[in-house]
């Protein structure tokens, strides 16, 4: 989420030094039709040679073979955009994680993962530790001569001078390294002179102001490093990014730090670009530069046109095949694109080009329309973030069509509580959100009026369930975008959304005993039951009637949000949603909290969501608030009770709201999670995946994680094997200890104080988790967790051993429930 004999568009590094790069027109079938040729211009005083940039190139791969990644950092996409630019690193089946730019005299270099820069703190000689002193002997090699550059300080010769805003938690340096950093609060607090301070480490916290002052900076010598993941940018921005855009979707282009960027040739992007340990193959500098977006954006349009071969998109691995090229091709423009600002030459041509965005039928393929593909995406992105778009022509499409005789409602009341609780208290994964559903709908292109009361500050109106935004993906079985969010103000408010959808109210921060009442006028009303307030024979005879697209089932637990046709034949949502809660409620016995329970053991008194959706941005369902299911078949599952006490998938996405977060690291992200399912599938009396699931030769879960524990190598590492095998270990301590094992162990964790948490570092999760795991279960796991090749430190061992548990009374490794 994660290409020609003759040659008609140049490689950037070979173009005229006066020359303007001309876009051709698109005259594929569905694609974009009369498009304006816009053209970018390229001076000879603005260009650098390609002999420069390739110098640079080759210093960033000083002693590599391969640039390293690490599966659970989850790297962020970073494209080379500028004329100065080039990409450094790229998963070949992916799209590009590290690029560098020259800008004015300075340098920048960009990397989406923060793992290799943090590795400054490591002098291992390990490949990650020479990925940071390339940085930086690229990025000093023409200092200023009062400065001391990273080679020099190498050898002895003084110290490299650093200067960053970011913390110790954000960027760490290791005191024998010779680099002297200087922290400070605010860019404003320091006259950024090139000769006191030759780099700059560039954390997400610009002002707008900053940006200007950073750049001026880079022009006369200063040199920055980036480690940012856009993708993290956008989905959990900060509460300052959401009040700054004033309530609706945040995006990468709002950042400060992505208009730096971009302003000297670099743009974050809104994709994974790489998930595995190992590492990317060294490129060569040609090779890199196929991946420069200014060559894509030209070859994208020139296949959509006919005069391009994908045999002339060398894009991917050695052996890609003409669909993956187009698929990379089609990711990496439409990625880029999305997330350009004002401060890039080609978001301009973009905007362009966008005014003659054709009709598109779906699905759409990035891969046969990768430049078309990229207008709609900006296009549907720009729309939905605007409140006064009229109604796009994909609207009817999805989220679908309003009847006809849908009567209007007028002055619907809704309350709107301000006293709620982040929940943060619980300490998990994802706490449920607070949309607070108004049982309406609003068409698309239809303005809406919102009366919001004198005093009743810090509320948003969303309109749309649909907020998974698809941009990303490969193929679009719809708009890649469309929900709107906006704040409100006292008084009255006017909304319009291009694609309209069901209406929901969002207080984003939180007033102790304040509530408000909140009228609005224009929308339809949609289908809602509320458990415990709509009648059976109302819900019977209109409410499920309603002629809008999509319908809401409500209870204390759950909120279901699917198309009205799944409802209209729907006669007991009671019955239906009493079995949610009766489920649910199994999830909050086993973590251990409860309604009426002190804090920090009280549940929480929100319920979560779950929205069907025609395509959804990762995986066949994920979690979130909303967790997001297909539509086909799961919106039908979701209404039928007997589907989900079998469901393992339903079973599995909520397990991931109630993982809980001080043990929550990367080799159990998809195994933890399913201790939930376990339960689940106890509690139903479904058959047990780990027993009779079996491979092509026979083997269960079982088999294979015995074979994992009867192994007698020393190397061994609990991260070797597959998620269900590694399952089969906590599935081991529940067998041992009883399902009161996790519910004393989560209460354990919400007990500790603040300061005594482990840090988002894995291996002090571990350290921590096998601490308390063994005080929990009163018994010494060291040999439980040493024969499941679980790599805990010594200092670990050394507490768990000062606890003086005895031993299990017989070996746990060695249970089987098959057996």
């Amino acid at each position: 989420m994660m290409k020609k004999k003759a040659m008609i568009i140049a490689p950037l590094c070979a173009l005229s030094l006066s020359m303007t790069i001309a876009l051709p027109v698109i005259h594929a079938e569905n694609a974009t039709k009369n498009t304006p040729s816009s053209t970018i211009s390229i001076t000879k005083e603005e260009l650098i040679s390609p002999t420069v940039l390739k110098r640079d190139f080759e210093i960033l791969y000083r002693g590599l073979n391969s640039i390293p990644t690490t599966a659970s950092s989850y790297t962020g996409g970073v494209s080379a955009i500028g004329k100065s630019s080039f990409p450094v690193a790229v998963n070949p089946e992916s799209t590009p994680f590290m690029a560098g730019s020259r800008y004015g005299k300075g340098r920048v270099l960009a990397v989406g993962d923060e793992v290799n820069l943090f590795n400054l703190s490591l002098n291992s000689g390990d490949d990650k530790s020479k990925v940071a002193r390339n940085i930086l002997i690229w990025l000093t090699q023409d200092v200023h001569k009062k400065a001391t550059s990273y080679e020099e300080a190498l050898k002895g010769k003084g110290k490299l001078e650093m200067i960053t805003t970011a913390d110790d938690n954000e960027f760490k340096v290791n005191p024998d390294l010779p680099i002297a950093l200087e922290r400070i609060e605010n860019w404003s607090d320091v006259q950024l002179n090139p000769s006191k301070y030759p780099v700059a480490f560039v954390y997400n916290d610009l002002k707008d102001e900053d940006v200007k002052n950073l750049s001026d900076y880079i022009r006369k010598g200063g040199n920055v490093v980036v480690a940012q993941k856009g993708w993290v940018l956008e989905g959990y921005p900060t509460e300052d990014m959401k009040e700054k855009v004033g309530g609706r979707a945040v995006k990468i282009s709002d950042y400060p730090l992505q208009q730096l960027l971009n302003k000297v040739g670099i743009s974050l992007m809104n994709n994974i670009a790489a998930d595995k340990d190992g590492g990317v193959p060294k490129l060569s500098f040609d090779k890199a530069m196929n991946y420069h977006i200014l060559r894509l954006v030209d070859q994208a349009k020139a296949y959509e046109k006919g005069s391009l071969s994908p045999n002339d998109i060398h894009l991917g691995p050695p052996d890609a095949t003409d669909v993956q090229k187009l698929s990379i091709l089609g990711t990496i423009v439409s990625c880029t694109v999305d997330a350009l600002t004002s401060e890039s030459p080609l978001l301009e041509m973009v905007r362009e080009d966008s005014k003659n965005l054709g009709q598109v039928s779906f699905p759409v393929e990035k891969g046969k329309l990768p430049y078309t593909s990229a207008l709609l995406a900006y296009t549907s992105n720009q729309a939905s973030l605007s409140p006064d778009g009229t109604k796009s022509p994909f609207a009817d499409d999805f989220p679908g069509k309003v009847g006809d005789n849908a009567p209007v409602v007028e002055d619907k009341s809704i309350e709107v509580d301000f006293d709620y609780n982040d929940f943060s208290y619980l300490r998990t994964l994802v706490p449920p959100g607070n949309w607070i559903s108004t049982g309406l709908y609003v068409p698309p292109g239809q303005t809406i009026t919102i009366n919001v009361p004198e005093g009743a500050e810090h509320l948003d109106v969303q309109v749309g369930a649909h907020t998974d935004n698809l941009t990303s993906l490969s193929t679009w079985q719809r708009v890649p975008s469309i929900t709107l969010r906006q704040t409100l103000k006292p008084g009255k408010n006017e909304v319009k959304s291009p694609y309209g959808g069901l209406v929901y109210l969002i207080p984003t921060e939180a007033k102790e005993n304040s509530k408000a009442n909140v009228s609005i006028s224009g929308a339809v009303g949609a289908p809602q039951f509320v458990l415990g307030k709509t009648s059976i024979q109302d819900w019977k005879d209109t409410i499920r009637n309603y002629e809008s697209p999509w319908a809401e089932l409500q209870s204390d637990r759950i909120i279901l949000t699917v198309p009205s046709d799944v409802i209209r034949q729907l006669d007991n949502p009671e019955e239906l949603l009493k079995k949610w809660d009766d489920m649910l409620a199994k999830y909050d016995e086993l973590i251990g909290v409860g309604p009426d329970n002190a804090l920090p053991h009280r549940s929480a008194d929100r319920p979560h969501r779950i929205v069907a959706d025609r395509q959804i941005s990762a995986g066949y369902m994920h979690a979130g608030y909303p967790i997001m299911i297909p539509i086909d078949p799961e919106a039908k599952n979701a209404v039928d009770f007997s589907k989900i006490q079998t469901g393992w998938g339903f079973w599995h996405e909520m397990g991931h709201e109630y993982q809980q977060t001080p043990w929550f690291w990367g080799d159990i992200t998809e195994v933890t999670v399913n201790i939930h399912s376990l339960n689940m599938q106890d509690y139903f009396g479904a058959p047990n995946r780990l027993v009779v699931e079996k491979d092509k030769q026979g083997k269960s879960y079982y088999d294979k994680a015995f074979e994992f524990l009867n192994s007698n190598d020393p190397n061994k590492n609990y991260n070797q094997i597959g998620v269900f095998e590694r399952l089969v270990m906590f599935r081991q301590l529940q067998l041992a200890f009883g399902w009161d094992f996790y519910t004393q162990l989560h209460i354990a964790y919400r007990e500790l104080p603040e300061n005594q948490l482990p840090s988002d570092d894995d291996q002090e999760k571990i350290d921590m988790y096998v601490v308390m795991s063994s005080k929990t279960s009163g018994k010494n796991l060291l040999n439980f967790y040493d024969k499941w090749g679980l790599k805990f430190t010594d200092d670990a061992r050394k507490k768990v051993e000062a606890m003086k548990l005895p031993q299990p009374e017989s070996p746990i490794w060695m249970i089987r429930e098959d057996q």
